[in-house]
């Protein structure tokens, strides 16, 4: 149910900011949940990570403060290089 929901929602692309922490919450209670097939929750967290893209063009302030939770599910995930752009752009933002 949270995939489907989290795919609605991102269809509908109203609220990017929202659809990245939905996207996020999906992804790590998938993980956790084990969830069933594996690629799901790799897709899932991979458009959280490119509606997160969205979000810096629009809120870069907005993007900043979900790019530690992005990152951390990342991680978790074993998202390697999108977690390093991730944390390449909050180093050279802060700057």
């Amino acid at each position: 149910m949270l995939t489907a929901r989290a795919w609605l929602t991102l269809c509908q692309r109203t609220d990017w900011r929202g659809t990245t922490e939905l996207l996020i919450t999906t992804a790590l209670r998938c993980q956790a949940a084990r969830y069933r097939p594996e690629a799901d929750t790799l897709r899932t967290a991979r458009n959280a990570h490119a509606c997160w893209h969205m979000l810096r063009r629009q809120a870069p302030q907005s993007a900043a403060d979900l790019a530690g939770p992005l990152a951390d599910m990342l991680a978790i995930l074993g998202e390697e290089d999108r977690r390093r752009g991730v944390l390449e752009y909050v180093a050279v933002s802060s700057t």
